[in-house]
């Protein structure tokens, strides 16, 4: 027999004793979270936050929360071709944003705004290269929904109010014979878990697939997780996809003869039209990205996540007796300049420290200058911030007067953030 594999009683038992289970919380996202340790996160990690759905888990527990949209498409980013209404649809825009807040008392309140500018085909004028499409004036609304339990007739009603009118034809009132059960869905509708899960794999997804079909860019990633020492996670994803470093200098200073087609022939340069952008660079890259501020409570109190935009950066060379290092050696005195910089120089230019930002372009502030995505470009953004924070009681005397209002009709009325007309189907 072989004793060294036989531990005795007293052992097992000390064993048992000085290993207490790991308390818990009763919350799948709070009880991971304490289990990680403080300092840097592997990404599997915090992988295991998004894919096992533990965001859902605090859901209910929500007591605020906004989710904002916003979203950039021109008509030159679509297709040639399409049919009007294709246009219609996806030409815009837009920036949209609900918010939801429960009280103590079980009175729910949402929010809306949006502001969006449509289509209007108007304003493609022929010769231009890069058509908006986008009308002048944006259509803009906002709308309040207020649910309570309405103890006096032992209703549950649900008020809409669009633009702050009672007569809007948007707005409605809405009511059925109070169910606790219902009810309990609607002040616990606060949480995002499943939208900001699927924002995380929505910009992963899209990273992956342009960098595949763009491969003559060059492709950059980074990646950072930390535990705090208050509990909190912070999770930041940047791919970007990168152009070449090229020379403002070049591209913006300088007029070019016209090839056949009319266009500028960067083979042939004319005369430099201005010296605003000597020794200046240009760091244009398309970038996908996200982050995601997890409070000790499990709530994403501070979260984004960019789809897709473009970033552009004007850098100026510190070392400026390089600059005449980006002209050909020829005979003629001006030289001709390069558009695309070959690798060794742009790794000079790239040494760390030697491309500062441009605070001022020709006596005009830089409109690139601390911008996290050009506006005149694609973009597609979202935002969320969730609390589970007390919000106090709200004044009943403060709910609108239903009376006002007419009644909700079919599924045209859904209001905002709690579907109205979910809510009052019949199956319930």
């Amino acid at each position: 027999m072989n004793n060294k594999k036989i531990a005795p009683i007293a052992m097992l038992t000390l064993l048992l004793t000085a290993c207490p289970a790991t308390p818990t919380t009763g919350n799948p996202l709070v009880d991971y979270m304490n289990s990680l340790e403080v300092g840097a996160l592997k990404r599997k990690a915090v992988d295991h936050i998004f894919k096992k759905n533990l965001l859902k888990s605090n859901d209910k527990a929500a007591k605020s929360s906004t989710y904002r949209e916003i979203l950039f498409t021109p008509y030159w980013s679509m297709s040639e071709g399409l049919e009007e209404s294709e246009y219609a649809e996806n030409v815009k825009k837009s920036d949209r944003s609900r918010s939801y807040k429960v009280y103590d008392n079980n009175i729910v309140l949402c929010h809306d705004d949006s502001t969006v500018y449509p289509y209007d085909k108007s304003t493609i004028t022929e010769g231009d290269d890069m058509p908006d499409g986008i009308a002048k004036d944006p259509v803009v609304y906002s709308g309040d929904a207020s649910i309570w339990h309405d103890e006096a007739e032992d209703q549950l009603r649900y008020v809409y109010t669009r633009n702050n009118d009672v007569s809007n034809k948007y707005s409605f009132e809405a009511h059925a014979d109070f169910d606790d059960y219902l009810f309990d869905d609607v002040i616990h509708d606060g949480g995002m878990g499943d939208i900001i899960t699927q924002s995380k794999e929505d910009v992963e997804d899209t990273f992956s697939m342009y960098a595949g079909a763009w491969g003559d860019m060059t492709r950059k990633e980074t990646y950072s997780a930390v535990k705090n020492e208050d509990g909190s996670i912070s999770i930041d994803f940047v791919g970007d996809l990168c152009m070449d470093l090229y020379s403002a200098e070049f591209l913006w200073g300088w007029e070019f003869e016209k090839d056949i087609d009319g266009e500028d022939d960067y083979e042939r340069p004319k005369k430099k039209e201005t010296s605003d952008f000597d020794n200046m660079y240009v760091d244009r890259r398309i970038r996908f990205s996200y982050n995601y501020q997890i409070d000790p409570k499990g709530f994403v109190t501070s979260g984004r996540a960019c789809y897709f935009s473009y970033l552009t950066r004007i850098y100026f060379d510190s070392l400026q007796e390089f600059s005449g290092n980006i002209y050909h050696e020829t005979k003629n005195p001006e030289g001709i300049l390069k558009r695309d910089l070959d690798k060794s120089t742009i790794d000079a230019l790239q040494t760390p420290g030697r491309l500062v930002d441009v605070e001022y372009i020709g006596g005009k502030k830089n409109p690139y200058l601390n911008t996290e995505f050009d506006d005149g470009m694609i973009y597609n953004i979202d935002y969320f911030n969730c609390s589970g924070e007390s919000n106090g009681d709200y004044s009943p005397e403060l709910l609108p007067d239903y009376s006002g209002y007419r009644a909700q009709f079919d599924m045209v009325d859904t209001g905002v953030w709690v579907d109205a007309y979910e809510l009052f189907m019949e199956e319930h």
